[in-house]
Parts: structure tokens; C-alpha cells; sequence
């Protein structure tokens, strides 16, 4: 069979998507939208721009945003411009142009900005430096299509769609000098000459216009106008460096046309060579006019090319430099005949003179249009999917589990072999084992037997007994042949996996026929009815074979077994795949903006959605109302955006800012389950009436009340300091209530001052005299208040003062190990003191680095004992010093909380008393100026001895995500994420974590060569290393937060200690000071 396998994007299917959205499309004043938000655009980009000094890159996209990018920076995304948007096409973006200067950026597109009705667009004209819409043009008739600044940046031009044609205003006051409307066809490009005197335009009534100034007027005028090409539809007009030629793309033509500016007569044709297909829409030159480029649907061997002509491509054959899978939308070039392309993806990169790339910025969604009919697999209650998962680079088995809150790879081989283990290699005469032996292999299958001393002591029978309940023995205490068997085999505990099932297809009741990228599918004989220019993609057909769900290119559609519509919505985007649940109750699909949804078969109602992110490890899972749970870093990839006033920008939330209240990742199952099925629940309130039984959770509706906005008026991104004392002057937005609020102010990203609500003489605006740092620093705003916390507000400040003198750090490490719990029951664990040490040690040795390291390793300390020594730590570090704190030992979760997810439990702990929440150890950490890095090594639940519904392993990515988030600045490295638990090396005396760790430090992590160890480097290697240890049953991760940029952390060193025994010596120079393991009091 034959299927739609990807989505090809020219300014063709532009056209078509525009006339297919004819309807009001607003903005709502102070609406709120869900919106994904990775670092890439999620949708196409349409139009790029750069700033004369080349520093800054603008694009604009499907996806409601422009992104500007520090190209000084290794393309650096530092800023995200939001106009206001609606539903539908509202928002969408075509168009961009940033001033010579940078200043100012004007972006356009669908963008009526809050007027109904047709006509009354808008061009925003952002402020650069701080994201803020400074002015607007009004009034537009149509959608903006492209925008160009003159080159002394005083005129700004832009094209409309439909018989709209040019317009061109002066900057200075916005007044109009130029208007022609005597265009029949949409207009995709203007440009200026070089020199500013002439202006290009194309459109799609087949001619370019020349306009050029008229001395005597004082304006533009239209001097020439001409065909190139008969029936052809001319799309990118680019002048030569010279302004003496004008390259011409078409969007159905596979050559570029070269005219005379004089007079738009053609020059010449350039040409590509024999072999390649498709059209070449998109031109450029190079700086000095000796390259012409061209691309846009230009293909050899299935991938798309940038072709460049030598000699201004007349009669010359083209360099083909292999681009992209999908569509060129824009080249632009730079300094030293280097090439910037955008790719429809979207992505986009920078070739260098010979056709290399030397920077590229990758999608960050994935393609599903690859797996229907069967790469989409759903359990039976649908917790549970698996999905190919297509990044462009790499094609995977991936598959999410909801209870687990947990994405991850499926081998083939392994999610196809029978769900029942079987044990392997076994011996069948095994009769007798050394109880030593016994407790190796019990540790080693994570069932903890206490020290191994080869006496059987009520530990080691209870940890026998655990396991024999697990392989479903006897659960009689003794070393049986049965149970050794079973402790002899190497795979005696796989987990059973949630058995997944592809959409069911056909059933003799129902027959669907004609329905391959068609309008007219039918249904056993009989025609399903689908809206006008919507054509078939994908279907399912109910387990019991009484309904077919069809997915289109911009639906869901429901029929029954007559082919009679129950329901039909619009989707957000194409849906390429669709999979009803064996339960007969709920429908999940796969949409081309990279997302799967749940949805209830009755009636269509949005039940769910995730977004997998292209690095295959981050995720986030939300209701429609906003409730939300995330893998560690994911929390930013998904948010509320708001409009204000027309007039205004609108501002973004990410979904961590409302973490308080909509962080509930026990909710997200509960949407699926039975209970919420019947009926389907639209409001909190009807939410909150079927989970009675978990009372202590509030189950909020859609957020129509959000933290302020921090405003920073001084000073600006970019500005130069030269004495440490300067003066911070904000302002607060506020949406719905105005509640007073914390401010915080950060200096590279960590907590240098607070300002209560209390303290604040004005509650709307302030200004804070501050001290810095002598050196180039970036300082944060956030704004905290009962509503939750807002996005911080950056500012890079470039220190021009006398250079100060540079300050080694010092190094503190407080390094926890709790091996022997006071509470037996909650089951010890023998490595974990040592683990402990094996930190210290390490860090002790970091000597060249670090101007002096004060170690102190706790073994066995009681709750009294690790709080000391974090206040220690709180009065002891400096701005300048780091603090690296280790914990290992066990954690859970309270299920009757969400305020504390995590608590880890010292030695003189009980599963409810004597424990460190996550509230604990982020004010032990508030205030401290210092850079603060907690390693956790604490994912043993499974060994708990606990038998308790009201426990449960602790929450490792909310506690990850809040303590890294910008407010609290703090570096978790987390052993595990989701519900995995930690691994030990075979016997079990060490964690892989730490070996993993102390690898990085010996230089495996030294990725670069120069002997320096950066924060990113060691985090990259232990994640890639354990994963790589474990076969993919632990993944440890590093959340870093927004604020902060990388750093040193140590130097490489080769010879680390042997012997845990010897690592807590202090260097012969003195230099590095512990103090000896504490034991906790019996």
C-alpha cells in the first residue's frame, strides 16, 4: 500500500492553507493559549532577516513567534518576540524585517491583532532589547508577506496578499510614501537596492516592478514592469551586490533568471546540472557578486540543495551542496562567502565558502508521518503507547508510559519477544549456594539482604522471601533449589510490559475503500462526508467494530457503522496516524505538530496530549485545562501564552511558573481512567467531584490569573558598566489581580538579592541599587506571588571597569551516605556510605583548579547531623565559591502532597519522620551566592522493606525541575529519572552513577582535549555512560537552570584513588581539608 509519507512545503500550499481559513480569526485581549515553546520553532519558518553587522538572526514562523539568534553566540537563542494571537491562523507569522541597527524588528503576517471582520492587519514593530511592540501599522488589507527595511534603515516596505500589492513607510513617523495596488496576484518578496535609490517586488501575476526614487516627487515611483517568464510565477528578487542585476526565482520553474536592473530585460538563464529536479524559488548573491545561489525545492537523491553558480551563474555549471529533507525557504549570505539557509522543517544553518556546514540549529519536534499503518501501538486502557519516533537524523522505537511517567527506547528484538521472562541459562543441578553467594546475587537483583557475611539473618530471609514473591516461589525463606535456580539465571526479573496493540483496520462489519490521500473515502460502499478540500490520511476502526475513526489533514472525523458522522473536530495538524484503545473508550492520535493526544470516543473530547522532544529523553504530558507533569528540563517546553493589549506584546509562561497549583502528575492518569470517562469532565470542579477520593488535591480550571510580568527598563540587554554599583529599574505587568509579589534579582544565575513585597515602596515599579560583580555578569528579574513565579527577564551586562584580579574558587563538598538505617525495615544499603567517600575523594582531589577544598563526609548521619553542616555551608561560601553537595541513600514520596514530592531520609529516619523534603533543602540553599550543585543518588524504592498505598518513589523530576528552576538556581544531578531506580555494579558494592562520574573526572568526559572539565561535559558523559551500563535502565540527567551558562568544574585527573579507605586523605600540601565520617548515634 501506498501512503502520504511527508508534508512538502512550498508557497504554493501557502495559497491553499489561505484560502482554506476564511473565517474570523482575532485576537482575543487577554486570552490564553497553550503553546509548545522548545528552543527551535515548532513550525515552519517562513521568512529570515539580518542585521547589517551580522550579529543578529530574526525568524519568523508558522508557530506565532520570531526568534532572534546571537550569531556571535554560535547562534544562541536569546530572545522569543510574541505579537498577540487567536485561534486558527491568528498569529501566524510570514513576514520579517530587522534594521540596519537592530533596533527595531517588524514582523507581520495573519495578524489582526483583536479586529474582526476581514482586512485590518497589522505590522508589529518590536523593540529588540527588551521584546516590547514600541508601534504598529493599522489597517492593512490583507495578510503581510514580506517586509524589507531600506538600507539606512528610514523606509520600511512590505507586501500584501490578494490585489493588495506594495506599500512603503517612512520609520521615523510612519507615514505612507508609497502605495500601489495595481497588482492582480499575491506579492511574496520586496527588496532594496544596495543603495536604497530603487525597490523590487514580485508577485504572483507573473511581474516584477521596479520602483526608483524620483528626485522631483521626493518619492518612489514605478519605473519598469516586466514579464520574465510566460505562465511562470516569479517568487525571490534579490539585488546584485552592485545593484546592477536582479535575480529572479520561480515557484514552478527549475531555473533562476538574471535580469538588467536598468530595465528588467533578461541577462540570462542560470541553469543547474543534468540529474537534480524541482523549482529554485529562493536566490541570493554573495557579498562580493561572484556566487549566485538558488534553492527552495531543488532535489537530487531524495535531499534538497543549495546550488551555487560561480560567475554570477552565467553560463556556468552550479556547486550542489546537500541541504536539507525538506524545503528551502530563505538563503541569506555573510561575510567570507559564507551561506545562512532556513529549511521548512524547521532548521536552519550556515554552509561555509566550500559548501560545509559549520553551524546548524535542528528541529527539536518529531515526524509521525511515517507510522501508520502500525507505528502507533496503544495498551488497553491506553496508559501506554509506542510510537516511531522519525527526528529526520534517526528513526526510533520509542515507546511512554504514563504510569511510569517514563520515554524510552523499544529494542525490536525485545518489545517483540513474549511478555512472560523466562529464566536462561540456568542450572538445572544447582542444589546448594553459599548463603555469601546467596546475598551477592540477592544484591545484585536489587533485593538488599543487609552486609554480606554469609550468615542467614532475618535480613537476608526477608530479602529471600521479597524474592521469591517476585518470581512467584514459595515464599518459604530458605535457599531451595527452586530459588537458586532462580538467583543462578541472568534474566530472572524482567518486567512484564505492557502489552501494546497496532489499530485494528478491518472487520467484516466494516469496509473502508477509496480512502488513501483522498476527499472521497467510503465505508462499506457508502461515501463518508468530509469537509470541502480535506483529504484522508489515517484510520482506525473500534475494537468492537462498530465506528471508524478517519484522520485527515486538518481533522478527526467519527462514523458509524452506516457511515453517518457522530462528530468531527480540527485538529493541530495533520493526523498521521490514529489507534483506538482495546477498551473501546479512548482514541489517541499523531499530529504533525509533533504531539499525541488522548481523546474520548464518545464525543471527541481532548482528554490529553504529550509532546515527545527530538532528544528522545525530555517530555511533557497536559490536560486541556493546564494540569501537567514533565521529565526534568521539559517544564519550559510547553506554556501559557497571553495576550495583552493589541497594542502590547504578549507575554509567556512557561508551565513551571504555575507549578504550585498545576503540577499533578497523578491527575494525568486519572484523566484516563474509567471514572473520567463517563461523562467527560470540562471544569475543575467536575474533575475534582470524581477523584473525591484524594481530597487533598485541587483541581484548578484553566489559569486566568498569572504571575506579574518583570519588566526591566535599566538597564538594557547590552549595556556597558564600568563601577560595580548600579541601579536596577523595573516594572511589574500584571494579569487579572495585582498581588503583591517578591522580586528576585540574579546575577549569573544565582540569588544575589531579594526584595519582599513588603519592602517595596511602590507595588507596580522600583528601583534597586545593587553591587556586582567586577566583571561582565548577566542579571535576571523574577516576580514571585500567590499566582506562582514569573520567566525570568535577562540582561547581558559587559563589564568596562578596570579588570579585576582573578579569584580562584573554593570548592565545598558535603557528601552524605546513608548504608545502615536505625528504622530496619526500611532495608540498608551497603554501598552507599562508600559511594559517599568515593565522592569526597574525588573532589578532593581537584586541587589545581580550585584555590582550596574543604571536604566533610557524613556517614550514616542522623536528620540533626546533615542539617549542621548545610548551615555550615550557608555561612561559610562565598559569591565566587562552589558548593557541591552528594546524597545517596533512599527517598520516597508521600501521596497524600504535592507541596513535597521528595524526601530523602537520613539514618535515624522513618518513612514519616526525621526525613528532608525538597522545601528543606531549597531554603537551606536560598540566599547563598554561590554556585550549588546536589548530586542525588537516591533512587532505591524498590528496596524499600515499606509496604504502604500512601508511599510511593519520590517524585526525582519535580524535585529536579523545582530546585533548577530560575527562582532557586540550583544544579540537580539526578542518578535516575521518572521511576527508574539507581544500578550497582555486579556484587553490588558501588553505584554506577558514581563509577560513571569518576570516569568523567579521569577524562573520559574531557570532550574537547583542553584538560578542563565543564559542568555540560561531565553531565553529557555520566547520562550517555549509565544509560549505556545499564542497557537503558537508568538514565541519570543533569537540570541546569535557564539562567546559567556552562562552566568549569574541575580539571582532568588521572589517577584517581583505588581504595575507598584512602580516599579522604588530605593532599600533602595541605590544601585539601575533611573532616573524618561521622557514624549516626545506635
Amino acid at each position: 500500500m501506498e501512503y502520504l509519507t511527508y508534508w512538502s512545503y512550498t508557497p504554493q500550499i501557502m495559497l491553499v492553507l489561505l484560502a482554506l481559513f476564511i473565517f474570523p480569526c482575532t485576537a482575543a485581549e487577554s486570552a490564553a493559549f497553550l503553546r509548545l515553546n522548545p528552543v527551535m520553532h515548532t513550525e515552519i519558518i517562513n521568512r529570515i532577516d539580518l542585521d547589517a553587522a551580522e550579529t543578529i538572526l530574526a525568524t519568523a514562523s508558522d508557530d506565532k513567534t520570531v526568534r532572534l539568534w546571537d550569531l556571535l553566540a554560535g547562534g544562541r537563542l536569546y530572545r522569543v518576540l510574541r505579537p498577540p494571537i487567536g485561534i486558527g491562523n491568528e498569529g501566524k507569522l510570514f513576514a520579517v524585517a530587522i534594521s540596519p541597527d537592530s533596533f527595531l524588528l517588524a514582523t507581520g503576517g495573519w495578524t489582526k491583532g483583536g479586529y474582526r471582520g476581514f482586512g485590518n492587519h497589522n505590522i508589529y514593530l518590536f523593540d529588540t532589547s527588551n521584546g516590547e511592540i514600541v508601534n504598529r501599522l493599522i489597517g492593512l488589507e490583507n495578510v503581510v508577506l514580506h517586509l524589507d527595511f531600506s538600507p539606512d534603515g528610514e523606509y520600511l516596505a512590505g507586501v500584501l496578499s490578494g490585489n493588495n500589492g506594495i506599500r512603503v513607510w517612512r520609520r521615523s513617523n510612519l507615514t505612507e510614501v508609497l502605495r500601489d495596488v495595481d497588482y492582480t496576484g499575491d506579492s511574496y518578496w520586496v527588496e532594496f537596492s544596495p543603495d536604497g535609490k530603487q525597490l523590487v517586488s514580485s508577485s504572483y501575476d507573473g511581474y516584477i516592478r521596479l520602483y526608483a526614487h524620483d528626485s522631483q516627487k521626493g518619492n518612489l515611483q514605478l519605473r519598469h514592469k516586466a514579464k520574465i517568464a510566460e505562465q511562470k510565477l516569479p517568487f525571490a528578487v534579490r539585488f546584485s551586490p552592485d545593484g546592477e542585476k536582479i535575480a529572479v526565482g520561480f515557484i514552478d520553474h527549475a531555473r533562476v533568471a538574471v535580469v538588467a536592473t536598468k530595465d528588467l530585460s533578461l541577462l540570462y538563464w542560470a541553469t543547474p546540472g543534468d540529474g537534480g529536479n524541482g523549482d529554485l524559488f529562493i536566490t541570493a548573491w554573495s557579498r562580493d557578486g561572484e556566487f549566485l545561489y538558488g534553492g527552495g525545492g531543488y532535489k537530487r537523491d531524495s535531499m534538497l540543495n543549495v546550488l551555487q553558480w560561480p560567475k554570477a551563474g552565467k553560463n556556468t555549471t552550479p556547486a550542489e551542496w546537500p541541504t536539507a529533507w525538506n524545503t528551502i525557504m530563505s538563503l541569506s549570505t555573510l561575510a567570507n562567502q559564507r551561506v545562512l539557509y532556513v529549511d521548512s522543517t524547521p532548521s536552519w544553518g550556515i554552509f561555509d565558502a566550500n559548501g560545509k556546514e559549520i553551524l546548524t540549529r535542528r528541529r527539536e519536534t518529531v515526524y509521525f508521518n511515517k507510522i501508520f499503518p502500525d507505528g502507533l501501538l496503544v495498551s488497553e486502557d491506553a496508559q501506554v503507547v509506542q510510537f516511531e519516533y522519525d527526528t529526520l537524523d534517526q528513526q526510533t522505537r520509542m515507546r511512554f508510559s504514563l504510569p511510569e511517567r517514563r520515554l524510552f527506547e523499544v529494542h525490536r528484538e525485545a518489545s517483540e519477544a513474549p511478555a512472560t521472562p523466562v529464566p536462561t541459562a540456568v542450572n538445572p543441578a544447582a542444589e546448594h549456594l553459599e548463603v555469601g553467594e546467596a546475598q551477592r546475587y540477592l544484591i545484585k537483583k536489587k533485593f538488599f539482604p543487609g552486609p554480606v557475611d554469609n550468615l542467614m539473618g532475618s535480613l537476608t530471609r526477608t530479602a529471600i522471601k521479597k524474592f521469591q514473591q517476585a518470581m512467584s516461589l514459595p515464599p518459604n525463606g530458605k535457599l531451595d533449589p527452586p530459588t537458586i535456580i532462580a538467583l543462578l539465571a541472568e534474566e530472572t526479573l524482567v518486567k512484564k510490559q505492557t502489552e501494546v496493540f497496532p489499530p485494528t483496520l478491518d472487520t467484516p462489519a466494516l469496509k473502508i475503500k477509496s480512502w488513501k490521500n483522498s476527499a472521497y473515502p467510503q465505508l462499506n460502499g457508502n461515501p463518508l462526508s468530509l469537509k470541502k478540500n480535506d483529504t484522508a490520511i489515517s484510520y482506525a476502526v473500534s475494537p468492537v467494530g462498530d465506528s471508524l475513526v478517519l484522520g485527515t489533514r486538518f481533522r478527526l472525523y467519527h462514523y458509524n457503522q452506516k457511515g453517518q458522522m457522530l462528530w468531527q473536530k480540527e485538529s493541530p495538524g495533520i493526523v498521521w496516524a490514529v489507534n483506538i484503545a482495546a477498551n473501546g473508550k479512548i482514541l489517541v492520535a499523531a499530529f504533525s505538530d509533533s504531539t499525541l493526544r488522548w481523546f474520548k470516543l464518545e464525543d471527541g473530547s481532548e482528554l490529553l496530549a504529550l509532546y515527545p522532544h527530538a532528544d528522545r529523553r525530555r517530555w511533557v504530558a497536559w490536560t486541556p485545562v493546564g494540569i501537567y507533569a514533565a521529565s526534568v528540563g521539559a517544564d519550559t517546553l510547553l506554556g501559557w501564552h497571553v495576550n495583552n493589549k493589541p497594542e502590547q506584546a504578549a507575554d509567556f509562561f512557561p508551565v513551571r511558573s504555575l507549578r504550585g497549583r498545576y503540577y499533578q502528575p497523578q491527575t494525568l492518569i486519572q484523566a484516563l481512567t474509567e471514572n473520567s470517562l463517563s461523562p467527560i469532565k470540562t471544569t475543575g470542579a467536575e474533575i475534582a467531584a470524581t477523584l473525591s477520593e484524594d481530597k487533598t488535591v485541587p483541581i484548578p480550571d484553566t489559569p486566568k490569573v498569572f504571575p506579574p510580568r518583570v519588566l526591566l527598563q535599566a538597564p538594557k540587554d547590552g549595556e556597558e558598566f564600568s563601577s560595580p554599583e548600579i541601579e536596577v529599574k523595573y516594572q511589574f505587568r500584571f494579569h487579572g489581580e495585582a498581588s503583591p509579589a517578591e522580586l528576585y534579582l540574579m546575577v549569573d544565575g544565582r540569588p544575589w538579592h531579594t526584595i519582599k513585597a513588603t519592602e517595596q515602596a511602590d507595588p507596580a515599579k522600583g528601583r534597586i541599587p545593587v553591587i556586582l560583580p567586577q566583571r561582565t555578569v548577566e542579571i535576571a528579574l523574577i516576580a514571585k506571588n500567590v499566582h506562582g513565579v514569573s520567566p525570568p527577564e535577562l540582561a547581558l551586562l559587559n563589564w568596562k571597569g578596570k579588570p579585576s584580579p582573578s579569584v580562584q574558587p573554593v570548592l565545598y563538598v558535603l557528601s552524605i551516605g546513608i548504608s545502615d538505617y536505625t528504622d530496619k525495615i526500611l532495608g540498608d544499603l551497603p554501598f552507599a556510605r562508600e559511594d559517599a567517600a568515593r565522592f569526597a575523594a574525588m573532589w578532593a582531589q581537584q586541587t589545581k583548579y580550585y584555590r582550596e577544598i574543604k571536604v566533610k563526609h557524613l556517614a550514616d548521619s542522623s536528620h540533626t547531623e546533615i542539617m549542621d553542616d548545610l548551615a555550615w555551608l550557608r555561612q561559610e561560601a562565598k559569591p565566587e565559591d562552589v558548593v557541591m553537595v552528594f546524597f545517596a541513600g533512599h527517598s520516597l514520596q508521600h501521596e497524600d502532597t504535592r507541596k513535597n514530592s521528595y524526601f530523602f531520609l537520613p539514618a535515624n529516619a522513618t518513612p514519616t519522620s526525621n526525613t528532608i523534603s525538597t522545601t528543606v533543602l531549597r531554603e537551606a540553599f536560598s540566599g547563598m551566592q554561590s554556585k550549588v550543585l546536589l548530586f542525588m543518588d537516591t533512587a532505591y524504592f524498590n528496596t524499600l522493606g515499606v509496604k504502604s498505598t500512601e508511599l510511593s518513589p519520590a517524585d526525582v523530576d519535580g524535585f529536579a525541575n523545582e530546585l533548577s528552576s530560575p527562582e532557586n538556581g540550583i544544579i540537580v544531578f539526578s542518578s535516575a529519572v521518572g521511576t527508574q531506580s539507581s544500578q550497582t555494579e555486579e556484587g553490588g558494592h558501588h553505584s554506577l552513577f558514581i563509577t560513571a562520574l569518576l570516569e568523567a573526572l579521569n577524562g573520559k568526559a574531557d570532550h574537547d582535549g583542553d584538560g578542563q572539565l565543564k559542568l555540560l561535559e561531565m553531565g553529557n558523559y555520566v547520562s550517555s555512560r549509565v544509560s549505556e551500563l545499564t542497557e537503558g535502565k537508568q538514565t541519570p540527567v543533569l537540570a541546569v537552570p535557564e539562567t546559567m551558562v556552562d562552566f568549569v568544574v574541575g580539571t582532568v585527573v588521572k589517577s584517581p584513588p583505588s581504595k575507598a579507605t584512602s580516599m579522604m586523605e588530605d593532599e600533602a600540601d595541605g590544601s585539601a581539608k575533611s573532616e573524618p565520617a561521622r557514624q549516626a548515634p545506635k
